[in-house]
């Protein structure tokens, strides 16, 4: 049902921010990735409980699956303008 009100939106981009990054973050993105949108994670905008694990949830969502960025140069930042096509 999400899928299909996202994409009768024209919505191409996902910005995605909340808690245990390892674990609903990451499915999250992968799930996203998986139906073909561009995945943005804010890296100041998501936790876990583990600092190292943490910093290996972004590296993976990074290398594979998402743009990390900060808060500051997110999309949705009024500083940010328009998202780059990749």
């Amino acid at each position: 049902m999400l899928d299909g009100a996202l994409r009768a939106r024209g919505i191409t981009t996902l910005v995605v921010t909340g808690t245990m990054t390892d674990i609903c973050v990451l499915a999250t993105v992968v799930g996203g990735f998986n139906r073909e949108y561009r995945m943005v994670v804010v890296e100041d905008g998501v936790a876990t409980l583990w600092p190292e694990i943490q910093d290996a949830a972004l590296d993976i969502m990074g290398r594979a699956y998402a743009r990390v960025t900060s808060a500051r140069t997110s999309p949705t930042s009024s500083r940010a303008g328009r998202l780059p096509m990749w």
